[in-house]
């Protein structure tokens, strides 16, 4: 089979990061404003702004969520910083329910999709496809596959 990639990620918007770039640089400008009168004060907002303007840029890949489908394994980044890559052979059953797809692993824990964070119109076209590919892959590696839509 193919390998198939679905990109979940609700975007930060630019109003956002521009609303938190302004709060670091106004941080910055207290700090430096008070620095003169208290300079430890100042030197904590100074920073505190730098720290601001620090994180606006990696702020777009914190709603991150990705999810891959190979026949080997399944591969799920979410956030910045986690990333879990999870071999078909671990995968005892799937359950499909109304907002989430859930990965049930023989040894550890458990993995969810939600459906939740993605809007309506997402949810129309994303969600089946998903859970298309993800069962067709399941029937492909003789994982089997529990439906709890349908009541």
């Amino acid at each position: 089979m193919e390998v198939r990639t679905f990109d979940l990620t609700v975007p930060v918007t630019r109003a956002f990061r521009m609303i938190w770039t302004t709060v670091g640089v106004g941080w910055i400008i207290c700090g430096f404003v008070n620095l003169a009168g208290n300079a430890i004060l100042g030197a904590v907002q100074i920073v505190l702004g730098i720290g601001f303007l620090g994180l606006s840029g990696p702020l777009k890949g914190v709603n991150r969520f990705i999810v891959t489908l190979s026949d080997t394994n399944l591969d799920i980044r979410t956030g910045l910083f986690r990333h879990r890559k999870i071999q078909w052979t671990s995968v005892s059953r799937i359950n499909i329910e109304l907002m989430k797809l859930e990965f049930v692993l023989a040894k550890g824990r458990n993995i969810k999709i939600h459906f939740t964070a993605l809007s309506y119109n997402d949810n129309q076209i994303i969600k089946p496809q998903i859970i298309e590919a993800v069962t067709a892959f399941a029937e492909a590696k003789g994982v089997p596959v529990q439906d709890g839509r349908s009541g």
